[in-house]
């Protein structure tokens, strides 16, 4: 077994980082390891100098109170005090069901903190990037949250780039994206496009009228299978006529 030292909040908290270590996850930046209840993402070393989550961002973004966006909680440094990467809340991912089964009204309501984040996360002046069905999760307690921030942008920290008007709006956009992401490749094979793609195209972008459109049409629904059956029988429906 091999470990390394790294620092966080003052402290020494040595991660063991083998081959055969437990590990939460992977990816071409980094690496993401279990360590005393929390998440510790951990750059490789290529990505130091390349990172959009420098340090500064993490400590800006640790400060934001989301409830579904998962963001950074503290800056991890080596025993030179290079930064590293950072810890986060540890989520436990629920079965593959757990979306399935979820029920509507939860659903609805994790839909509206999702957005309510958008928001909070628009007021901070952060575009939220990077989005795609692996930065989705649902948890063992029906909790859905977006989470790897790796790409999102802090306008307040670079003056030199002027921040969009339509920030909101982007924000906005990227919870619905992510939302549908989610239900599409829960709801069809993954080499259905047709069928993605049509569920994908019938929705509004603005965020009232899309959530008036996902009421309605889970309206005479229990829970979210129920309306992935729904959904299948309009698309086989169109695939026909």
């Amino acid at each position: 077994m091999f470990y390394k030292t790294y620092i966080v909040n003052g402290k020494k908290v040595n991660v063991r980082i083998d081959s055969h270590a437990p590990i939460l996850g992977r990816g071409f930046e980094a690496k993401v390891y279990p360590v005393k209840g929390k998440a510790y993402k951990l750059y490789r070393s290529f990505m130091l100098k390349k990172c959009n989550l420098g340090e500064k961002e993490c400590l800006y973004l640790s400060k934001i109170p989301t409830k579904r966006v998962l963001l950074p909680d503290e800056p991890i440094y080596d025993e030179n005090k290079k930064y590293c990467g950072y810890t986060a809340k540890m989520l436990y991912d629920g079965e593959k069901q757990a979306l399935l089964n979820m029920t509507i009204p939860t659903f609805i309501e994790n839909v509206k903190y999702l957005y309510e984040d958008s928001s909070l996360l628009t007021k901070y002046h952060v575009l939220m990037d990077d989005f795609s069905e692996d930065n989705m999760m649902v948890t063992e307690d029906e909790k859905i949250y977006i989470i790897d921030p790796g790409y999102f942008y802090c306008y307040s920290l670079h003056q030199e780039k002027e921040e969009p008007e339509n920030l909101e709006q982007q924000n906005d956009e990227f919870i619905r994206n992510d939302i549908l992401l989610l239900l599409a490749f829960s709801f069809f094979p993954v080499n259905d496009y047709f069928g993605r793609g049509e569920f994908l195209s019938s929705f509004s972008f603005k965020k009232e009228e899309f959530l008036m459109e996902l009421i309605e049409g889970m309206k005479d629904c229990r829970i979210l299978n129920d309306y992935r059956k729904k959904v299948l029988e309009e698309i086989e429906y169109q695939r026909v006529y």
